[in-house]
């Protein structure tokens, strides 16, 4: 709403938030505050609201402009965004000019910048901004803070944990590029949110973890998710294999991105975003347990040929398919290659694994 040009007297009359608050958590998050006789430098919205009824009596925009002090264009957009039609006029010089800022400040926003920083920058009226960005998709409210992130993190996969995160990434993660728009969204179950922290820091960001209501197979559960919008990170994740839509186009990453000794780190990563361990009771004398993974048939094939082990008939799963491996030879040796040495995992998964482990040595120890 600040953005929008909402003033900070009117924020506290429609969401009962004490102004002087609310204007010390803006000053703490970066946005500068002029303060005149007790309202913002956005303080734009009455003389809207005032502005409205005279347009609807006949003024034009440029005369209320120039009586109430605001941009035209802006003011043109807050009647476009109540309904009101507004003639179509022949561009000027002023909003060509207009255009040329709102191209530049969509370019730096891909750059990852804050819409703050753009505002300074490229010295464009914020109703037009948040009206500009609010047609591309992007909610002003979510994106106005400004955070850091390690936009070089995925450059280049030369450590185990960079292979991990990105096997992660390629099973769960979500990226988009439209309409100049460069998002990762990453969304895990609420009982993962740990999962999430741990992925906050290893790509050095302060961006919020946030809820998201999430509906499947006609049931809604609520989900933790963060979204990193930036430019550069999100290039170097599609220049490894990471694309939009990739459930449908998904390719195991060669040598090229990923060295054979990070291959395990990688896989390890894609089984606990997009792959299932579970314990399953043939007999109560020989419980047994089983690994899976759900991708493209040409990933899974790849994935099989890197672990040694023949595929078994690929089930449908969606638009995907699935490989699932039974047994306390087969599937746990799978597990062993792909934990030996791991330093990062899916929590509740390795306890999994971790109990099969001690159920195995103990079995084993009885008949010696």
């Amino acid at each position: 709403m600040f953005l929008a040009g909402f003033s900070l007297r009117t924020i506290e009359k429609l969401l009962k938030i004490n102004r002087k608050v609310l204007s010390s958590f803006l000053k703490k998050e970066g946005y500068d505050i002029e303060a005149k006789t007790g309202n913002s430098g956005y303080d734009k919205y009455e003389k809207y609201e005032k502005a409205v009824h005279e347009f609807l009596e006949g003024k034009s925009i440029r005369e209320l402009a120039k009586k109430y002090g605001f941009n035209r264009q802006g003011f043109s957009l807050h009647l476009k965004d109540q309904g009101i039609k507004v003639k179509a006029t022949k561009p000027s010089n002023g909003s060509e000019e207009t255009s040329k800022k709102i191209n530049q400040a969509k370019e730096l926003y891909n750059e990852g910048k804050s819409l703050q920083e753009i505002k300074k920058e490229v010295k464009l009226d914020g109703t037009i901004l948040a009206h500009e960005f609010k047609k591309m998709g992007i909610d002003t409210i979510e994106e106005a803070r400004k955070y850091k992130v390690n936009e070089d993190i995925f450059k280049a996969i030369d450590t185990g944990e960079k292979a991990y995160w990105l096997g992660f990434l390629y099973a769960d993660g979500s990226v988009t590029f439209e309409n100049g728009r460069y998002v990762l969204e990453l969304g895990l179950k609420a009982e993962d949110v740990n999962h999430l922290e741990k992925f906050r820091k290893f790509i050095d960001t302060d961006a919020t973890i946030d809820d998201k209501l999430v509906k499947l197979k006609g049931k809604e559960y609520m989900a933790k998710r963060v979204a990193i919008h930036n430019k550069k990170f999100v290039q170097n994740l599609i220049k490894n294999g990471c694309t939009p839509r990739k459930s449908l186009n998904l390719y195991f990453p060669d040598e090229s991105i990923l060295p054979k000794e990070f291959v395990n780190d990688f896989i390890r990563g894609y089984l606990d975003g997009d792959g299932n361990i579970k314990r399953f009771d043939r007999n109560t004398y020989n419980p047994q347990v089983y690994v899976s993974f759900t991708g493209t048939e040409e990933f899974l094939t790849r994935l099989c040929k890197w672990l040694d082990v023949n595929p078994n008939k690929f089930e449908n799963e969606g638009n995907a398919f699935r490989q699932r491996f039974g047994g306390n030879k087969k599937a746990f040796n799978i597990l062993c290659c792909l934990y030996d040495r791991g330093t990062v995992y899916l929590d509740r998964k390795k306890e999994i694994f971790d109990e099969w482990n001690k159920y195995l040595s103990q079995r084993n120890s009885l008949f010696k």
